[in-house]
């Protein structure tokens, strides 16, 4: 089938080519206290013969933990009250969108829930979960991607992870010898800090607020100090034509830069995200939205990237986009972008096809 078919596919959705039954099955993994196995459900989706790359990706979903859509309620019920979540007040699983378009591309595709089987909270409330330990979930991952290959060849020596805000250092902490590349969408905790976001936007906050004369929160052209002109468009790293709290702040810090975690991991056991791309010059795509504070962490790694020579390192951020990479409306949020998923499915083919596989 030719190349530009393929991309076709790719952008209307390229569900259609997705014939093969998926295999669902599950893999066990122990409670956080040991005192029990837990059970977690799992599919597999593969493309038609003529499609296939010899490639897989695996796809890890941020919070605390998810199910394998990323399922995000519409609206939801507390007592008589409901509440909407999303712009139509649909559910949004971004994860299924995401997987459907780069089975159409030609790759093995897992999703899994991190969810275990009888989830008292789950099972009242969809798209609710009991909380898990961040290391536990790292160490759940890990299984999750053991089970993947386990029943797929291609996933263990051409494996791509993509991870969704905490999926994203879960990702890195997953990243074997047998990981080729990682996809960051709006990754939590990515940079060398374990700062909140929220609390590091308010330097730039406060920078921006004496010279705001329309009190929108943001600096124009206009409004923007002679010392800054220059660097204007380095510093509106969405294109948007406004500088946010979060973009000046990253300015900041590399004018004055504020010391590195000194700590030798994120968590015990994981290894902070930006040291695993530096030490491996692994080929990692980072997509953030310019609406999501958490996209600091971005410009941080753009930093990074400049400092150490990272050419693996791509850095990229949309405007008008929020933390799920959707547009938001009021508060509330859509459907992953469909432009953010043609860049993560053109990225993971230019990957493969940089790296042939294995005879």
């Amino acid at each position: 089938m030719p190349r530009i078919a393929v991309l076709i596919a790719t952008l209307i959705g390229a569900a259609a080519l997705t014939r093969a039954e998926p295999e669902r099955f599950t893999f066990e993994h122990p409670s956080p206290d040991g005192a029990e196995t837990r059970t977690f459900e799992a599919r597999i989706d593969r493309p038609d013969a003529e499609l296939a790359n010899g490639s897989a990706v695996m796809l890890i979903g941020g919070g605390n933990a998810t199910d394998m859509d990323w399922f995000v309620s519409g609206v939801v019920v507390r007592g008589k009250t409901q509440t909407r979540v999303t712009i139509s007040g649909e559910p949004t699983r971004d994860a299924r969108t995401i997987g459907e378009a780069l089975v159409g591309a030609g790759f093995v595709v897992m999703r899994w829930s991190s969810v275990h089987e009888g989830d008292p909270v789950a099972s009242q409330t969809p798209g609710m979960i009991t909380p898990i330990p961040f290391e536990y979930s790292v160490e759940l991952t890990r299984s999750a991607r053991d089970a993947f290959r386990e029943r797929s060849p291609e996933a263990r020596e051409r494996l791509i992870l993509i991870g969704h805000s905490l999926g994203a250092p879960r990702a890195t902490a997953a990243a074997d010898d047998g990981v080729v590349g990682l996809v960051f969408l709006a990754g939590a905790y990515t940079s060398r800090t374990k700062e909140r976001p929220s609390e590091m936007r308010e330097q730039g906050a406060a920078f921006i607020r004496p010279k705001d004369r329309d009190a929108d929160g943001t600096l124009s052209r206009r409004e923007t100090p002679d010392m800054l002109i220059e660097l204007y468009d380095t510093v509106d790293a969405d294109g948007d034509g406004r500088l946010c709290d979060w973009e000046v702040s990253t300015l900041l810090r590399a004018a004055a830069p504020t010391p590195d975690d000194t700590s030798e991991e994120l968590r015990p056991g994981v290894p902070w995200p930006s040291d695993v791309i530096r030490d491996r010059r692994l080929p990692t795509l980072a997509l953030f939205g310019g609406l999501d504070p958490i996209s600091i962490h971005g410009g941080w790694l753009r930093n990074l990237a400049s400092t150490e020579g990272l050419d693996a390192l791509r850095v990229e951020f949309r405007a008008g986009l929020g933390h799920q990479l959707s547009r938001e409306q009021d508060g509330l949020i859509g459907p992953i972008d469909p432009g953010v998923v043609e860049r993560i499915v053109a990225w993971c083919m230019a990957l493969v096809e940089s790296e042939p596989a294995q005879p």
